[in-house]
């Protein structure tokens, strides 16, 4: 009866009792709160797991939840190819469960498992050990290639994390902003901090009135616009 609740749709069919049967029945609310509960629980697993790849390190935690939220847990099983050798590619994948062999020119030439291997359901969703993530298709995405090779799944079931394309640019491109954005703020505190130090120092030179003390001031001052400068040629880089 669950899909009936959380998609607010009729029942599919009728279910009737063959003989004396006792029940537990959970009402719509309590239903929808535990799977949203069950669902926000395993976005900030993946958000977090996000946070271990070295690609999406630096990206903001509201960048991350939002990929989280687009990534879509698949299974592959014996002997399905993930990707194709040659082929556009769309996707990058992060490997959870079971073992892929890697294909170049129809030979295969190493076999990678998931890290997660031996972590129960409990283990991971609690987050709290997250072990280093095997991923992989990104060279194709970051470089507009196509796929260099083949991924197989071994064994009876791989279980991978999806991200399409326009999530994984999308992260991308909220990295580049973040990062232009923190050296712009960098640039305007350095900016502010030399104006500062600009009226200090006039003011106490002035006062002291010599040559001596007005060459002081305009080295100082010459040394710090450079140093804006090379922030600013910096940020205008990035």
């Amino acid at each position: 009866g669950e899909m009936a609740l959380l998609f607010r749709q009729p029942r599919a069919a009728t279910i009737r009792t063959a003989e004396e049967t006792k029940l537990w029945t959970i009402h719509r609310t309590q239903l929808t709160k535990v799977s949203q509960a069950s669902l926000r629980q395993k976005l900030k697993l993946y958000a977090r797991m996000l946070d271990k790849i070295d690609l999406f390190s630096e990206s903001s935690e509201e960048g991350r939840e939002q990929a989280a939220d687009a990534l879509v847990e698949t299974t592959f099983l014996s002997g399905e190819y993930v990707v194709r050798q040659g082929e556009i590619a769309d996707t990058f994948y992060i490997l959870l469960r079971g073992e892929v062999a890697v294909e170049i020119d129809g030979k295969v030439t190493t076999k990678i498992s998931g890290t997660m291997n031996n972590l129960s359901a409990e283990e991971l969703l609690s987050g709290e050990h997250i072990p280093d993530l095997v991923y992989f298709g990104e060279r194709a995405l970051l470089m507009a290639e196509r796929r260099a090779a083949s991924i197989i799944a071994l064994g009876q079931q791989v279980v991978l994390l999806a991200m399409h394309r326009g999530t994984f640019e999308d992260l991308r491109r909220g990295m580049r902003r973040d990062s232009r954005r923190r050296r712009s703020d960098e640039l305007m505190s350095h900016t502010a901090t030399l104006r500062q130090r600009e009226t200090l120092l006039t003011g106490a030179l002035t006062a002291m009135g010599d040559t001596f003390s007005r060459e002081v001031l305009q080295r100082t001052l010459s040394a710090d616009a450079s140093s804006d400068s090379e922030i600013e040629e910096e940020v205008c880089f990035q």
